[in-house]
Protein backbone atom coordinates (compact mmCIF):
# COMPACT_ATOMS: atom_id res chain seq x y z
CA UNK A 1 0.00 0.00 0.00
CA UNK A 2 0.75 3.57 0.08
CA UNK A 3 2.61 5.47 -2.61
CA UNK A 4 5.98 3.58 -3.42
CA UNK A 5 8.12 6.20 -5.58
CA UNK A 6 10.60 8.69 -4.30
CA UNK A 7 9.22 12.39 -4.47
CA UNK A 8 9.85 15.88 -2.85
CA UNK A 9 13.07 16.61 -4.68
CA UNK A 10 15.57 19.10 -3.63
CA UNK A 11 16.75 21.32 -5.55
CA UNK A 12 13.05 20.93 -6.81
CA UNK A 13 12.37 19.95 -10.62
CA UNK A 14 13.59 22.06 -12.74
CA UNK A 15 15.49 24.32 -10.28
CA UNK A 16 18.39 26.38 -10.79
CA UNK A 17 21.49 25.44 -8.45
CA UNK A 18 23.88 28.53 -8.11
CA UNK A 19 27.16 26.56 -6.85
CA UNK A 20 29.11 24.07 -8.07
CA UNK A 21 27.94 21.69 -5.40
CA UNK A 22 24.21 20.54 -4.19
CA UNK A 23 23.04 18.43 -1.68
CA UNK A 24 20.03 16.15 -2.92
CA UNK A 25 17.28 15.08 -0.98
CA UNK A 26 14.18 13.57 -1.25
CA UNK A 27 10.88 12.00 0.47
CA UNK A 28 11.72 7.86 0.50
CA UNK A 29 8.74 6.19 -0.54
CA UNK A 30 6.34 4.33 2.19
CA UNK A 31 7.57 0.89 1.20
CA UNK A 32 11.27 1.26 0.57
CA UNK A 33 14.12 0.23 2.69
CA UNK A 34 17.00 1.49 0.12
CA UNK A 35 17.32 3.80 -2.67
CA UNK A 36 19.14 3.01 -5.61
CA UNK A 37 20.31 6.67 -7.23
CA UNK A 38 21.21 7.88 -11.15
CA UNK A 39 22.45 10.80 -12.24
CA UNK A 40 24.16 12.72 -15.10
CA UNK A 41 24.16 15.05 -17.29
CA UNK A 42 22.54 12.61 -20.11
CA UNK A 43 18.58 11.94 -20.00
CA UNK A 44 18.16 9.53 -21.98
CA UNK A 45 20.98 7.75 -19.98
CA UNK A 46 19.21 8.06 -16.19
CA UNK A 47 15.95 6.95 -17.76
CA UNK A 48 17.70 3.73 -18.78
CA UNK A 49 20.09 3.57 -16.07
CA UNK A 50 23.08 3.54 -18.05
CA UNK A 51 26.26 1.80 -15.65
CA UNK A 52 27.98 5.05 -15.92
CA UNK A 53 24.61 7.53 -14.44
CA UNK A 54 24.42 4.59 -11.54
CA UNK A 55 25.61 6.59 -8.59
CA UNK A 56 25.05 3.59 -5.39
CA UNK A 57 22.38 1.88 -3.45
CA UNK A 58 22.11 3.61 -0.43
CA UNK A 59 19.73 3.80 2.82
CA UNK A 60 19.63 7.76 3.49
CA UNK A 61 17.63 10.31 1.69
CA UNK A 62 20.30 12.93 1.09
CA UNK A 63 23.24 12.79 -1.58
CA UNK A 64 26.21 15.58 -1.82
CA UNK A 65 27.63 15.48 -5.43
CA UNK A 66 30.26 18.12 -6.74
CA UNK A 67 32.89 17.28 -3.71
CA UNK A 68 35.94 15.27 -3.95
CA UNK A 69 35.38 11.54 -3.02
CA UNK A 70 31.78 12.01 -3.90
CA UNK A 71 29.62 11.98 -7.36
CA UNK A 72 31.13 14.55 -9.92
CA UNK A 73 34.25 15.24 -7.76
CA UNK A 74 35.38 17.19 -9.93
CA UNK A 75 32.30 19.65 -9.37
CA UNK A 76 29.08 20.85 -11.44
CA UNK A 77 29.68 22.46 -14.62
CA UNK A 78 28.33 26.24 -15.02
CA UNK A 79 25.88 26.08 -17.80
CA UNK A 80 24.75 22.23 -18.04
CA UNK A 81 21.75 20.74 -16.57
CA UNK A 82 21.65 17.36 -14.90
CA UNK A 83 19.07 14.74 -14.47
CA UNK A 84 18.82 12.52 -11.60
CA UNK A 85 16.78 9.58 -10.98
CA UNK A 86 15.72 7.56 -7.40
CA UNK A 87 14.94 4.16 -7.66
CA UNK A 88 13.21 2.35 -4.31
CA UNK A 89 13.88 -0.77 -3.11
CA UNK A 90 12.74 -3.29 -0.62
CA UNK A 91 13.43 -6.45 -1.50
CA UNK A 92 10.82 -8.35 0.26
CA UNK A 93 8.53 -6.99 -2.25
CA UNK A 94 7.64 -8.35 -5.59
CA UNK A 95 7.29 -5.09 -7.55
CA UNK A 96 10.69 -3.85 -6.43
CA UNK A 97 12.77 -1.91 -7.21
CA UNK A 98 10.25 0.98 -8.24
CA UNK A 99 11.26 3.45 -11.11
CA UNK A 100 11.33 6.71 -10.26
CA UNK A 101 10.40 9.87 -12.07
CA UNK A 102 13.62 11.88 -13.31
CA UNK A 103 14.21 15.33 -12.11
CA UNK A 104 16.52 17.70 -13.30
CA UNK A 105 18.52 21.03 -12.14
CA UNK A 106 20.73 23.33 -13.93
CA UNK A 107 23.83 24.99 -12.55
CA UNK A 108 23.83 29.27 -14.68
CA UNK A 109 26.46 29.73 -16.85
CA UNK A 110 29.37 32.10 -15.43
CA UNK A 111 28.22 34.57 -17.89
CA UNK A 112 25.11 36.94 -17.98
CA UNK A 113 21.52 35.39 -18.23
CA UNK A 114 18.32 35.85 -18.18
CA UNK A 115 17.94 39.39 -19.02
CA UNK A 116 14.67 41.16 -17.21
CA UNK A 117 13.41 43.41 -19.41
CA UNK A 118 14.35 40.17 -22.03
CA UNK A 119 16.26 41.26 -24.81
CA UNK A 120 13.80 42.19 -27.88
CA UNK A 121 11.03 43.11 -25.70
CA UNK A 122 9.56 46.61 -26.81
CA UNK A 123 7.02 49.49 -25.14
CA UNK A 124 9.08 48.51 -21.97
Amino acid sequence: GGYPLASGPEPADEGLVEATWVNMSWRSGDSAVSHDVYMGDNFDAVNEGAEETFVGNQTTTMLVVGFPRFPVPEGLIPGATYYWRVDEVNDTEPNSPWKGNIWSFSVPPKTAYNPAPADGAEFV
